[in-house]
């Protein structure tokens, strides 16, 4: 049971790391993904006044620059929600080995108590059986003491 508290105390001792780590990646990821709406903004007033005007190269490479930066956009917003899922994962995880955790330190209490009250009886069987030695050595020197 040691064994088993030790080591569900040393997993649930990783878990604010990951979590930290998960957080972090998550914060870059969305910083990343707002970044991309700006410049995706950025692009799309620059298209507005591309197709006023009649350049026509400029317009296909404004038209690209968006393609492009709506393709990062949606790989950064995946990457976001596949990051969420593994956030989910771990808090997930978390839960369940806080549980086991409790459920160890429950049963290691509970066996605590089990051994002192056998280490109690076995006291009161020691003092008893003590208790009647003396006794059979008492009435037998009063059976000496007779004869």
């Amino acid at each position: 049971l040691q064994q088993e508290l030790q080591k569900e105390a040393e997993n649930a001792k990783d878990l604010p790391q990951l979590q930290s780590k998960l957080q972090l990646q998550l914060d870059q990821e969305l910083h990343a993904c707002r970044e991309m709406k700006d410049n995706t903004e950025y692009l799309d007033v620059e298209f507005r006044e591309a197709a006023q005007s009649n350049e026509k190269d400029d317009l296909s490479t404004v038209k690209a620059e968006m393609m492009a930066s709506q393709m990062q956009q949606n790989m950064v917003l995946r990457k976001l929600q596949r990051a969420e899922e593994e956030e989910k994962e771990q808090m997930h995880i978390a839960k369940g080995l806080w549980e086991n955790l409790h459920m160890t330190e429950v049963a290691a209490s509970m066996h605590d108590n089990t051994l002192r009250q056998v280490r109690r009886v076995a006291e009161k069987e020691e003092e008893t059986e003590a208790d009647v030695l003396g006794l059979l050595e008492f009435r037998e020197c009063e059976m000496r003491q007779r004869e």
